[in-house]
């Protein structure tokens, strides 16, 4: 007998088997997603925070390495100033070997809250400070945000290779091994007396005649090879907005590099200052004070810097911290508050630098150009001692 072979119905996925599938499908689809999203998250805030942090011991190192070569004289103790009187005397007065200038808004004590305006503040009399006297408004080339300080810091340093003849009562002098600029200001000097100029006209090659401005300028004494000549710059650092930036940079304007300041670090929200004092003669700070508050006198006793540097990455942190507003101290002194629902990522760099302050001494001193020889303390003398 045959057997006729048969085969057994075919049968589909039931319509709720689909259903319990696609649910699965979708939880697994939905973790991995959450997985992705969570680790990505955590990798821009991870990426956010290193960045901020290598950026800030950028910073750091730049501020620090130029408050700690501040106004180094050498073995000079006396400055007579032939200075003209359109050059800003606050800056170039050599007592004072560090300055700056402090926001109305974000003096020792104050609290500031954020909002995400950057925008360059063009009213200079916003800003208090340096000597607290005639020119204490924020300079014209220096184009800071608000709620941030500016500092201003002051270099002598030695022209190596450069050889000088200068005559008592001349109103020129002759330098070879360095080509000085117009409007530069310079300072010949040995260890007992110096002059300091601005440079006015420059001729010649190899060997240049240097006439100072004004022309009418003479010098106070001769001048030999053994003389030193000594180059004065400035260096600013300030909070400033680049064109078409989303957010501001500390920058750094260098008198001996150009007029044109350079953007040193991205995400810098704010930088404060704060001067130490030394009221005790021990070389260490008693007290901190916002520039709007240092008189002209207590410049010359700064000891140490502070500076509080605030630095910020868009986007970097999640939404719950953002629940709440958070506060940033800088410089031990002046606070920072965002607002509730600001997700940007802030980090806070605090340097105290005690400043060098070789050559100034309590024998040195500044005197006028009126005087013909000035020693230590300003005295007059009639001859090299």
């Amino acid at each position: 007998m045959n057997k006729q072979l048969t085969t057994p119905a075919q049968q589909g996925y039931t319509l709720i088997e689909l259903l319990v599938g696609l649910l699965i499908g979708l939880f697994l689809s939905g973790a991995a997603i959450q997985s992705y999203l969570s680790t990505k998250e955590t990798y821009t805030i991870t990426q956010n925070v290193n960045r901020v942090q290598e950026d800030s011991r950028f910073a750091t190192f730049f501020l620090s390495r130029d408050l700690r070569e501040t106004t180094n004289l050498g073995c000079i103790k006396a400055v007579r100033n032939m200075l003209p009187a359109a050059v800003d005397n606050n800056l170039t007065d050599l007592l004072v070997k560090v300055g700056g200038w402090d926001h109305d808004d974000t003096s020792l004590g104050d609290e500031v809250n954020l909002d995400g305006n950057y925008a360059v503040q063009t009213n200079r009399t916003k800003w208090r400070g340096l000597n607290n006297g005639t020119n204490q408004q924020l300079p014209d080339e220096i184009d800071s945000i608000s709620f941030s300080d500016s500092i201003v810091i002051k270099k002598i340093t030695p022209v190596e290779g450069a050889t000088i003849t200068a005559t008592a009562d001349a109103t020129t002098f002759n330098v070879t091994g360095y080509t000085p600029q117009t409007n530069e200001i310079l300072i010949i000097g040995d260890c007992f007396r110096s002059d300091q100029f601005q440079v006015g006209a420059v001729t010649g090659t190899s060997s240049y005649t240097v006439t100072p401005n004004p022309s009418t300028t003479t010098f106070g004494q001769n001048w030999g090879p053994s003389a030193r000549l000594y180059s004065v710059t400035f260096t600013n650092y300030y909070v400033g907005l680049r064109s078409g930036a989303s957010v501001p940079s500390l920058f750094r304007l260098d008198s001996a590099v150009g007029a044109t300041a350079e953007e040193l670090v991205e995400g810098v929200e704010s930088m404060q200052v704060l001067y130490g004092l030394d009221l005790d003669n021990d070389g260490d700070a008693n007290r901190y004070v916002s520039a709007r508050d240092l008189s002209a006198a207590e410049w010359e006793d700064l000891v140490s810097i502070r500076v509080g540097l605030l630095f910020v990455a868009p986007g970097g942190i999640d939404e719950e911290t953002a629940e709440a507003s958070q506060t940033y101290s800088l410089a031990g002194g002046i606070d920072f508050t965002t607002a509730v629902g600001d997700r940007d990522l802030r980090y806070v760099a605090n340097v105290t630098v005690k400043t060098r302050n070789l050559g100034l001494e309590s024998d040195f001193s500044v005197c006028d150009a009126g005087v013909t020889n000035c020693d230590l303390n300003g005295m007059v003398v009639t001859s090299t001692p």
